[in-house]
C-alpha cells in the first residue's frame, strides 16, 4: 500500500491534533447494520510515551459525549500503526494511506477478529467540510478497495459539540 506521509518511526509533528472524521466506509456487520447511527465525530492525536500514539475519539452516545482512548502502537514503517482492542478482541493495522496534514487524510484499517478480516475507510478533515473533490477521492478510494456504495456514508457538519 502506498503511504504518502513523512512519518518514520514516529508520529508527524504535522499530523498530531485534532481531526474531525468527516467519512467512513466499511464492510464490518457492526458498520452495515448501523451505519445510519454514526455521526460527524472527532480524534484528537498525540504522542505517548514508549512508541505510542495516544488517540482519543470522541462522539456523541444517547445524547451524551462519549470519549475512548486508543493507544495505537507505531510499527515503525511509514504511516502504520497498530492496536488491539481488548474490549472488542480485534487487532486493528492503521495506515495513513494519504494526507496533506492541514486539510485532509484518509485513513485505512484492516482489522481481524479471529479468522475474519474487515475493511475500515475513514477520511478526516482538519474543518468540518471538506472539498467535494476530496469527498470522491475518499468514494472512490473505498470503491477501489471492494467497499460497495451503500456502505460509504459521509457525515453532515455538527455544530460546536466536538471541542477537543
Amino acid at each position: 500500500m502506498h503511504v504518502r506521509s513523512n512519518v518514520k518511526g514516529s508520529i508527524s509533528v504535522q499530523f498530531i491534533g485534532k481531526w474531525y472524521i468527516i467519512g467512513m466506509a466499511s464492510d464490518a456487520q457492526w458498520f452495515t447494520t448501523r451505519k445510519d447511527k454514526f455521526s460527524m465525530s472527532t480524534i484528537l492525536m498525540k504522542p505517548a510515551e514508549n512508541d505510542k500514539v495516544e488517540t482519543v475519539l470522541t462522539k456523541t452516545r444517547r445524547g451524551r459525549c462519549l470519549q475512548i482512548i486508543f493507544p495505537y502502537r507505531m510499527t515503525g514503517r511509514k504511516g502504520q500503526f497498530f492496536f488491539h482492542s481488548d474490549r472488542w478482541n480485534n487487532d486493528h493495522d492503521v495506515y495513513v494511506t494519504e494526507t496533506n496534514y492541514d486539510e485532509y487524510a484518509l485513513i485505512h484499517n484492516t482489522i481481524t477478529k479471529g479468522p475474519e478480516v474487515t475493511t475500515l475507510v475513514k477520511l478526516y478533515g482538519r474543518d468540518q467540510e471538506l472539498r467535494p473533490e476530496l469527498l470522491e477521492k475518499f468514494r472512490q478510494y473505498s470503491l477501489a478497495h471492494g467497499l460497495e456504495e451503500q456502505n460509504i456514508v459521509t457525515f453532515a457538519k455538527q455544530g460546536n459539540y466536538y471541542r477537543v
